[in-house]
């Protein structure tokens, strides 16, 4: 059986408010203001560009036992991705 294997924790925070003003006869106007990771909490990854070459354990089978040849992976993410990211929008309803 094998053991409990999880990869780097997901820290996802994201806002958004948005306010509706209707004008005359049924058109709209709203103003909507959304913010991705606003907190700006880094998510760790493997690989510093973002590509996930490096996410497979390579096992080769040595005379002396079995180990992993990617030694790129240690087991534990070195590296951070993510940014904060803010979005403005205007939608008119008629």
């Amino acid at each position: 059986m094998w053991p409990y294997i999880h990869g780097p924790r997901y820290f996802n925070s994201d806002l958004s408010l948005h306010k509706t003003f209707t004008m005359k006869d049924k058109r709209q106007i709203e103003f909507r203001l959304s913010a991705f990771n606003f907190l700006n909490h880094p998510l760790a990854t493997f690989n510093g560009n973002g590509a996930n070459s490096d996410l497979s354990l390579l096992f080769a089978a040595p005379v002396a036992g079995i180990r992993n040849s990617n030694t790129v992976t240690t087991g534990y993410p070195r590296y951070t991705t993510g940014y904060r990211m803010g979005l403005v929008s205007i939608k008119y309803k008629f």
